[in-house]
């Protein structure tokens, strides 16, 4: 095989190509040891030209599964994760959430009302856990997966508004997600008070700003104030997980757009399209 990858021979490279990439996954571990065994330049570059064709389709394949049903947000996170840290354990991540949990008083997960649980969860990550935006210098996807904004206390705004979901399951209960310009808002459903109208009162938290709380009415004044109009518009049809996944790649397509054009601006590109139903 490495011969034949060593040859000059285009065509020969792209029917060998093709072999290796409809082989899928079980070509990626001979593919790993000529990488990591050949000298020849023009072979390891074939080589990881193929494996990152390969997982590139064996990820879109995945999340193709997962849009069609997203039960599981770790589920999702899992797959795209895989993808860029392959060698890293997800799940041992996703753990430390459910760990920090852990600590608190489980009457008080199930008993306390959604107000009183919002206040729990923000005080556990941002003033016991110390979780910070990313800094403002920070121009790499690092800061958008978990494992990175859990050892360093720093995140994406998507990724903080994922842990935040993350942690409102084991408290059993349930937020809305609303994508705002350069984030995204926690949404929930005060049961207790209605509005002008009889309606329920929609109450917000922003992940990105130490999980500042505040009502539907200082949200649109703070919008008008800024200048920021239709900050509402984009309508959430699909399921949160969904939504979520989007917004998440979303933010990373934009981080990528600002550097050179590479196979990872590529890569959540076609992930993207994945989740939209466009990508075949």
């Amino acid at each position: 095989m490495p011969k034949l990858m060593a040859d000059p021979d285009k065509e020969l490279w792209q029917a060998l190509f093709e072999q290796m990439h409809a082989a899928g996954t079980e070509a990626l571990a001979p593919l790993e040891r000529i990488w990591e065994n050949t000298m020849n330049e023009l072979v390891q570059q074939r080589a990881e030209q193929a494996m990152n064709a390969i997982r590139r389709t064996e990820t879109a394949t995945q999340l193709k599964s997962w849009v069609a049903n997203p039960v599981s947000l770790e589920d999702g996170m899992e797959i795209i994760h895989r993808h860029f840290y392959p060698h890293m354990n997800f799940s041992a991540s996703a753990a430390v959430v459910l760990r920090w949990i852990s600590y608190l008083p489980a009457e008080k997960k199930k008993e306390a009302k959604t107000e009183e649980k919002i206040r729990l969860i923000n005080h556990l990550l941002y003033d016991v856990k110390q979780l910070m935006p990313a800094e403002a210098s920070e121009n790499s996807l690092a800061p958008c997966f978990l494992s990175h904004a859990l050892e360093y206390r720093r995140g994406s705004p998507v990724i903080q508004a994922g842990i935040f979901l993350l942690a409102s399951y084991a408290f059993d209960f349930k937020v809305n997600l609303v994508r705002i310009p350069k984030g995204m808002l926690l949404r929930w459903d005060y049961e207790q008070e209605q509005g002008w109208n009889g309606n329920r009162l929609s109450y917000f938290v922003n992940p990105s700003e130490q999980g500042t709380s505040f009502s539907e009415r200082e949200l649109e004044l703070y919008f008008r104030q800024s200048n920021q109009e239709g900050w509402m518009l984009e309508p959430v049809d699909v399921h949160p997980h969904v939504f979520w996944m989007k917004s998440w790649l979303e933010e990373m397509k934009a981080i990528l757009e600002q550097k050179k054009p590479g196979p990872f601006l590529q890569d959540v590109q076609r992930f993207h399209l994945c989740v939209q139903g466009l990508e075949n």
